[in-house]
């Protein structure tokens, strides 16, 4: 190589690492392999060779005197206390040194250019082997890693300690059991698979359910959708969280305690209630982690809540939660239109049998393009069609003939409500649960008090299917709307003026605040008026950046 021109020199160099190295690596011949990058950045870069050299400002032969006087030092410690051992030890290449620092790595920061690798029997041993390497040597601060208790994401397991040795030089030491050993030099951690970042299965059976899951439910999605989701789920940065018994769950970037809980099993997801992170009471929109462990609260009477969708980040979760209401909310539609044939069918005095004959649900079906009686049921229930108009589809007669009015927007107490088919009559947002612009609303027709709405999740009219009414909000609403909130914090300080101070940046108007304090910490019932839903729900997730409150829920009283 002396003999050639520089330019020729470089060419070979670059001829020989391309071709030989690769067939070392396979080969397994990992002394050759480091031993052939030295020389190839000697000759390609000299200059940087020299300049590490001058570094380390010791030759490989001083340095491997020192590795062999720490090697002794800890082999006459643990003969000892008669623990079996033996150990591995390595410089450094120059070439290794020379990649740390063209990867960004400071000079400081190179902590293994002396490295060894302490292998003993059992797990308990390893912790008395760096007990005894502690009390000896003084350690690195911030450079002890326990890899068994908490393995890596590969499930590489070891121990990791940083110590500076009696000579002035630093050493890394690395101590685990045969067992690990073996795993990790020849089973999936090992160490250019941990490189390549590969996993252990059951992270990439995490991938495959997540995949899976989306498979089954791209059927009514576009293309553009599918693309958007797969990339959302799978290919975006991940987090790794802990189940309170060690288990590690892989999620997106993002994720919250009911993408962990949906994770689990949708029955889990279904029941939150709560959630604790590293021994923490957190709101289920907290923000996740990696090395959380998270704990899930279920309750028995627990059910998903539509707000959730708001905040959960995995599609699969969102998947789940809709799933949840349009099962429950078909099964009550379904059950509601029923009844409401059957009450229209007994006042015009039809019979039900004779009214659904094969013939008449035919030309029903036909006319109403529904492929299933339970179809026409949910129909009928969510108010899509009137039981008059089913029923006159079959009996023709003019005197029974539906006069259905246009939609009229009523603007009954300043309410932005539209109801279909009705005039005149009075309209009033329940107080119970105080619905605003862009909920989800229903009317129910009260005794002398006209259409009282309410949000459709309320309770005081989930399980009515009598004297319900379609009602919407109109599109262009002006006033503000009263909503209640409830915050939770984890201070018994007082902090009115905080949130006071954040409604007024938010144009958010409170009328009335009371506290209640409980132990170490303090509840605020809210009452504010918002312009809509978006208006509160930019409210809320600006009082969640104060670290102190913990949950915040919206009343139904």
């Amino acid at each position: 190589a002396d003999a050639l021109s520089e330019e020729d020199r470089k060419r070979k160099v670059n001829e020989t690492m391309t071709v030989l190295i690769p067939i070392a690596h396979r080969l397994g011949m990992y002394k050759i392999k480091g031993e052939m990058e030295d020389l190839c950045l000697k000759y390609s870069k000299p200059d940087v060779y020299r300049d590490i050299l001058e570094r380390l400002n010791a030759t490989q032969e001083e340095l491997k005197e020192s590795l062999k006087d720490m090697e002794d030092s800890i082999s006459e410690m643990l003969t000892e206390q008669n623990i079996p051992f033996h150990i591995k030890s390595r410089v450094k290449s120059v070439y290794s040194i020379y990649n740390k620092l063209n990867n960004g790595k400071t000079w400081e920061k190179i902590y293994d250019i002396l490295a060894l690798r302490v292998i003993v029997e059992k797990v308990s041993e390893c912790y008395l082997t760096v007990g005894l390497i502690h009390a000896k040597y003084r350690p690195i601060p911030g450079r002890f890693k326990d890899y068994i208790a908490m393995p890596k994401a590969n499930m590489y397991q070891s121990l990791h300690t940083g110590v500076f040795g009696s000579d002035g030089h630093r050493y890394e030491v690395q101590i685990r059991t045969e067992e690990m050993d073996e795993f990790a030099e020849k089973g999936v951690a090992s160490h250019f698979a941990y490189k390549e970042k590969h996993y252990v299965k059951s992270i990439m059976e995490q991938k495959l359910e997540i995949f899976r899951n989306l498979i089954e439910s791209s059927e009514n999605l576009s293309d553009a959708q599918f693309a958007s989701e797969i990339k959302s789920d799978l290919l975006n940065d991940s987090i790794y969280v802990f189940t309170p018994k060690g288990d590690v769950l892989e999620l997106p970037k993002g994720s919250t305690p009911l993408d962990f809980a949906y994770r689990i099993h949708t029955g889990v997801g279904d029941k939150t209630v709560g959630a604790i992170v590293n021994d923490a009471i957190v709101p289920l929109n907290y923000e996740l982690q990696t090395n959380d462990i998270v704990k899930i609260k279920t309750s028995s009477t627990g059910v998903p809540n539509k707000e959730w969708l708001n905040f959960v980040k995995c599609t699969q979760t969102k998947n789940k939660i809709k799933s949840f209401f349009v099962k429950t909310e078909r099964e009550v539609y379904i059950e509601r239109g029923k009844e409401a044939l059957e009450k229209e069918l007994r006042k015009q005095k039809i019979a039900f049998n004779d009214f659904l004959t094969e013939e008449n649900k035919k030309e029903i079906f036909e006319k109403t393009k529904v492929e299933s009686l339970e179809d026409l049921y949910l129909h009928i229930g969510n108010n899509k069609f009137a039981p008059k108009i089913v029923i006159n589809f079959i009996y023709k007669h003019e005197e029974s003939m539906p006069q259905i009015k246009q939609k009229t927007i009523i603007k009954s107490d300043d309410c932005d409500i539209i109801v279909e088919g009705i005039d005149n009559i009075k309209v009033n947002l329940a107080n119970c649960c105080n619905p605003i612009p862009c909920d989800d609303i229903i009317g129910y027709i009260t005794k002398g008090n006209g259409i009282s709405v309410h949000r459709r999740l309320c309770p005081n009219v989930a399980m009515l299917n009598r004297r319900i009414i379609h009602v919407e909000w109109y599109k262009e609403t002006t006033k503000k709307y009263i909503a209640s909130l409830m915050i939770y914090t984890n201070t018994k300080e007082n902090k009115i003026f905080d949130i006071i101070q954040k409604a007024s940046i938010d144009d958010i108007v409170v009328e009335k605040i009371n506290t209640h304090s409980k132990e170490n910490l303090t509840e605020y019932e809210l009452d504010c008026f918002v312009r809509n839903l978006e208006h509160l729900n930019k409210y809320i997730n600006d009082l969640n950046h104060f670290t102190y409150i913990t949950n915040i829920e919206r009343l139904i009283r």
